[in-house]
């Protein structure tokens, strides 16, 4: 009885590890029009399961209703301990996708011609920086002649879920996010 119960345990443990070394597909789409929408596909299995998700621009909330969640949500500030932790994860989790193609064309401006050169002064390294990266493709186009916000953008990633959990449970289990968590309520 004992026998057949271990057996049965190592045999879902062996499933689920199996289960999460098969990569997931993730391709996005994000158009930044006069209705900003994204859509995403998502395929798991080399394509034999397969989800879709669309999120469009989301319905205006009532300021009542910001005054009740504001009300509602007590948080405590994380210490810079817990940030940095947060950006190390960041960056073991970037480290372990894999970008199969990212295109993202933006067009900005504002009211003011000089707010607009600076956002894109501020804007130019960061866009570089990411152009540095392979199979990348960054633009972004100041608008001088009035408030604008459009553009595109395209990618398609790859994760093998399984290389995600080692730093996601050392993030979880490090004594800095411990401490914030239990003195957070």
């Amino acid at each position: 009885m004992l026998e057949g119960l271990l057996w049965t345990m190592l045999g879902l443990i062996g499933f689920t590890m199996a289960a999460l070394a098969v990569p997931v597909d993730v391709v996005a789409q994000l158009d930044l029009g006069t209705r900003p929408h994204l859509r995403l596909r998502i395929g798991w299995l080399f394509g034999l399961v397969r989800m879709r998700r669309e999120m469009g621009a989301q319905k205006s909330t009532t300021p009542e209703k910001l005054k009740q969640r504001k009300k509602s949500r007590r948080t405590r500030i994380p210490s810079l301990a817990v940030i940095r932790r947060g950006f190390g994860l960041l960056g073991e989790l970037l480290d372990r996708v894999r970008i199969r193609r990212a295109i993202l064309d933006v067009s900005v401006g504002t009211d003011d011609p000089a707010a607009t050169g600076e956002l894109a002064g501020f804007a130019a390294p960061i866009v570089a920086l990411a152009n540095t990266l392979p199979r990348t493709r960054v633009t972004l186009t100041p608008d001088f002649t009035g408030p604008t916000l459009e553009g595109a953008g395209e990618g398609e990633i790859r994760v093998v879920p399984i290389t995600l959990v080692r730093p996601i449970v050392g993030f979880a289990l490090s004594p800095e996010v411990r401490r914030w968590l239990l003195t957070r309520r």
